[in-house]
């Protein structure tokens, strides 16, 4: 990322109204947001845009969160990408996941907002 831009956030999940709602929130803040609706669109979004946080659902077309949070994890140059998955499943049937965070769905707004002021500065 060059001195002055703007951080970048991905947002992906197949059901298009939680995009929508994640975006918002993070518009909030003073980041690109991108959006991505399968794995392979957030993949080619974070080896493109280089963002500080991915936020992704684990159960997704193309390429499940868990594929996405390995490749991600497993290149170096991305590896440094936070990686939060959200899935409806609970956490103990998931097996070890090469994640920062995980977001229970339904998600608490209060819950991303922590992981966007974490990461991000408020406009």
């Amino acid at each position: 990322m060059t001195s002055g831009a703007r951080p970048t956030v991905v947002i992906a999940d197949d059901e298009v109204h939680i995009v929508d709602v994640l975006a918002m929130l993070f518009e909030l803040y003073d980041v690109d947001v991108i959006k991505a609706y399968n794995g392979e669109q957030a993949l080619q979004a974070v080896r493109e845009r280089a963002p500080r946080l991915l936020i992704a659902d684990i159960m997704m077309p193309r390429l499940s969160g868990i594929e996405l949070s390995q490749r991600i994890k497993a290149d170096p140059a991305t590896a440094h990408t936070t990686v939060i998955l959200m899935s409806a499943l609970p956490p103990h049937v998931l097996p070890p996941l090469p994640v920062d965070g995980y977001l229970p769905k339904p998600f608490e707004l209060d819950r991303v907002e922590a992981y966007a002021a974490a990461h991000f500065t408020p406009r």
